[in-house]
């Protein structure tokens, strides 16, 4: 149980980066800041 939920947690965590990561260059590739 206690696995299942750290997994869920990096899988968040590394989904918000990688968002944040396509926002950015989105952003840059529009050029609106």
């Amino acid at each position: 149980m206690l696995v299942a939920l750290a997994i869920l947690w990096i899988l968040m965590i590394v989904s918000a980066i990688f968002l944040k990561k396509s926002y950015d260059k989105i952003g840059e590739l529009t050029n609106v800041k």
